[in-house]
């Protein structure tokens, strides 16, 4: 792994360094191999057409179940097992994902899959952890995005969004300020009120425009103010779209690949 570098960033924003260990946790040869997306094509058959029609987007994305394979060991850290092995247990949640980040010199930018610990939990060694001096571990992953994604942004007023990914980009607005009109690919546009704290919209349908601080709490008397006018459009793979900004705003994306070397 010496031509790129995986790190790990927990929920709580720590990272670790999974291929040179610093942290006392490292990536065994392999360690990762089984994040790999898994898409189910949808094509349509028609009677008299031989096989099937498949077009851009008609895959599913699968969520995925792994194993990711690392030695915690302290000592080549010149580190404690007591320093690291509470905080690498607590790096974990059943709920609240984190990412793995894959850095190389060919990305123009890291390469990202959002994961959390599987329903099996960590698992727990024979002995007592603290005793030891390295802990061979295979964690349980599930990544429910299925992805690898890399992230765009633009404060252009101005944004073309190309999609060169495998599914559908549903981007975000952030702004501070004034307010204004966002407008859509469509031509439709949504009225943004005001805002004196940074403020962040969704239009992935998923959160159905929710309107987040940047704590990432629910603004509900801004949200109220838009949720009657909110409508939202996406970019399809192999497209580009036109989004309108306006100042004070940055539109971002992230687009969704099935391979981290994906260009």
């Amino acid at each position: 792994m010496a031509d790129y570098t995986i790190e790990y960033v927990d929920p709580r924003g720590r990272r670790w360094n999974l291929s040179t260990g610093e942290q006392g946790v490292l990536l065994l040869a392999e360690g990762a191999s089984g994040l790999k997306p898994q898409r189910a094509t949808e094509g349509l058959r028609l009677a008299g057409v031989p096989g099937q029609v498949v077009r851009p987007g008609s895959s599913r994305v699968e969520p995925v179940s792994a194993t990711l394979s690392v030695l915690v060991d302290p000592g080549a850290a010149r580190l404690s097992m007591r320093e690291v092995w509470p905080g690498w247990v607590s790096a974990w949640s059943h709920d609240s994902a984190g990412r793995i980040e894959y850095y190389a010199p060919g990305l123009s930018q890291p390469r990202w899959m959002e994961v959390r610990l599987g329903d099996e939990g960590m698992p727990q060694p024979d002995r007592s952890p603290l005793e030891q001096r390295h802990i061979s571990l295979d964690v349980p992953v599930v990544s429910d995005s299925g992805l690898f994604y890399e992230t765009g942004s633009s404060s252009k007023q101005s944004v073309t969004v190309t999609n060169r990914g495998v599914a559908f980009i549903w981007p975000r607005l952030r702004w501070k300020g004034a307010g204004g009109r966002l407008s859509l690919p469509s031509g439709a546009g949504i009225a943004i009120p005001a805002a004196a704290e940074e403020r962040v919209l969704y239009l992935d349908p998923v959160e159905s425009g929710v309107l987040l601080r940047p704590d990432g709490s629910i603004d509900e008397a801004l949200w109220a103010r838009l949720r009657g006018g909110f409508i939202t459009e996406p970019v399809p793979p192999g497209a580009a779209r036109r989004f309108g900004i306006f100042a004070g705003a940055r539109l971002e994306w992230d687009t969704g690949f099935d391979s981290p070397w994906r260009s």
